[in-house]
């Protein structure tokens, strides 16, 4: 494969990478913070599969495109739906934030025929999206295309004014096989222990890794950045967290509930001094009761400053340091020289100013 390595490098993740308990409960989301930090250029997400959507997408496009990385989607084709039927539920997800990236169809074990889900998979997302066919990519390896994907001249050659993100774990490009129509891959995927996981905020020791095939430039013609926020770079108060329990951060400002968890598996403990963007927030489910007060974090989440505890009695949680005002600077006393004239007798006259240096 001929391919221009400039280390526009991105992972690719799904549910997999939030670290939950055994019963399915979330401990922890990744920590876009420290994947961005880390350097990547830009983050692909799975959507979904089949008839649903994967369960941390929403939660990990919005902390995404919170910390100003680029972004795009990946539908996982299955052959036991319509092609036609996943892709309006593809695009139904994304249409009102559909990313800085490619539109990405996953076409590999499981997916079936190319005929009878792929085809109408990708006609039906381009009428929908109105993407031009080079932002509407097929990710395959070299032998599920072979035998699954077209056969015909014809019908190989129709693919090719789509790109192609290549599957191929091999330690260098020119030992990785291009299947027709495409010259070559417009990005690969070369491996998945690259990187150790969570050096990028995630919570699987391994990490699919992806490098784009060309330099910033060519790379920008297929991810659109102009409309990515500037991530936040800090808050503008100071709180203290009081509570000897610590101050859980949340998705949302309210604690949920069985069917509705914002706990991230995060905690601010006790007597640490955090930055808040904004506060006196009331509770999401309970916004008349004053008892249920809370904080955003400047990455977005948020703490309750007051809150009951479990006996329904009301707890500060969070109290806001305050500013030293600090000592007024000393202004020193204007100087003010005067003139003199020394005459001593028998000596030369001497004259000059006094008072100032």
């Amino acid at each position: 494969m001929q391919f221009n390595d400039q280390r526009i490098d991105g992972p690719d993740l799904s549910f997999y990478q939030t670290l939950r308990d055994e019963h399915g409960n979330i401990i922890a989301h990744v920590d876009f913070d420290k994947m961005k930090s880390y350097g990547v250029h830009y983050a692909i997400f799975k959507a979904g599969q089949r008839n649903y959507i994967d369960p941390d997408f929403k939660y990990n496009w919005g902390e995404a495109k919170r910390v100003g990385l680029a972004r795009a989607a990946y539908w996982f084709l299955d052959y036991r739906a319509s092609g036609t039927a996943q892709a309006e539920l593809f695009w139904a997800l994304l249409k009102d934030d559909p990313g800085e990236g490619p539109l990405i169809v996953d076409f590999e074990m499981g997916s079936g025929f190319w005929k009878n889900h792929l085809e109408d998979f990708i006609v039906r997302l381009q009428v929908l999206s109105g993407y031009a066919p080079d932002r509407i990519w097929i990710y395959t390896g070299y032998y599920y295309w072979k035998d699954l994907g077209p056969q015909t001249a014809a019908e190989v050659l129709w693919f090719l004014a789509y790109g192609l993100w290549l599957a191929a774990y091999a330690n260098r490009p020119d030992n990785v096989l291009v299947p027709a129509p495409w010259p070559t891959a417009h990005m690969w995927q070369r491996g998945t222990t690259i990187v150790w996981g969570p050096d990028l905020g995630v919570h699987s020791l391994e990490l699919d890794w992806n490098t784009f095939n060309g330099d910033i430039t060519e790379w920008k013609k297929y991810w659109i950045t102009d409309n990515l926020p500037t991530p936040p770079e800090g808050g503008n108060m100071k709180y203290k967290v009081m509570w000897s329990g610590g101050v859980a951060r949340r998705t949302a400002p309210h604690t949920g509930t069985s069917s509705q968890n914002t706990y991230t598996g995060k905690v601010y403990l006790n007597q640490e001094e955090v930055e808040v963007i904004e506060d006196n927030i009331p509770d999401a489910n309970d916004p008349a009761n004053a008892n249920k007060i809370w904080v955003k974090f400047a990455d977005n989440l948020f703490g309750a400053a007051e809150y009951p505890n479990s006996s329904g009695v009301p707890s500060v949680r969070m109290v806001q340091i305050e500013e030293p005002i600090p000592d007024p600077v000393p202004v020193p006393t204007p100087c003010v020289s005067k003139p003199f004239v020394l005459k001593v007798e028998g000596y030369k006259e001497v004259s000059g100013t006094l008072g100032c240096e």
